[in-house]
């Protein structure tokens, strides 16, 4: 699979977050072409905020009990810049790769701690953290962001969604 059919199966995941009235975000681990994971935002409705989709795929994929070497041959895919909760999740998790579609320059972590320590950077002496990229079908990721915002109409999220649709 492509890079772009990979994040189309993420945009897929996160529309199911929509028909829950939930913010859609959708997240998948990947192990080459093969899916090990999926999970959309859930939490929003229940007032439940830590239920982010990357949080909830890794948490999934986690009790699998795959080797180290194994989890950074995996990608997680996911259609909003992780947070850095989810980020930090990640690095725990030791994921080789993070694609997503939309930045995210409120609350994202790549946004907030630059490129700089990533990967070579000396940074980090026990493992490195993920690569990261960016920018993967974002005209496909703002449109599951305006499906929301018709929605949903008004709210601190669709203020944030509108935020991230005008980049």
């Amino acid at each position: 699979m492509t890079i772009e059919e990979k994040m189309r199966v993420a945009i897929k995941v996160g529309k199911k977050s929509l028909t829950n009235g939930e913010l859609p975000v959708g997240a998948v681990i990947f192990k080459g072409d093969e899916i090990i994971g999926t999970a959309y935002s859930s939490g929003e409705s229940k007032k439940v905020f830590l239920r982010h989709a990357e949080m909830k795929v890794l948490w999934e994929v986690d009790q699998m009990g795959y080797s180290v070497a194994d989890r950074k041959n995996m990608q997680l895919f996911v259609t909003l810049e992780p947070c850095m909760m989810c980020f930090g999740a990640a690095m725990g998790f030791f994921i080789g790769e993070i694609y997503y579609s939309l930045r995210s320059p409120v609350d994202g972590a790549v946004s907030i701690l630059g490129t700089e320590w990533q990967v070579g950077s000396n940074i980090f002496k026990s493992y490195s953290p993920p690569k990261c990229y960016s920018d993967i079908l974002p005209g496909e990721g703002k449109e599951l962001l305006r499906e929301y915002v018709e929605l949903k109409k008004e709210g601190a999220l669709v203020d944030f969604c509108n935020e991230l649709i005008k980049q």
